[in-house]
């Protein structure tokens, strides 16, 4: 069980970087 709560937790964290990534983009692209 904790290989798969390990596995969902990395899943969620790349999820929220991606989140993050693509805010960024945004704004970036409104100042641009």
């Amino acid at each position: 069980m904790k290989t798969i709560a390990e596995a969902i937790s990395k899943s969620i964290k790349k999820l929220e970087d991606l989140e993050e990534l693509l805010k960024d983009e945004n704004i970036k692209n409104v100042w641009d």
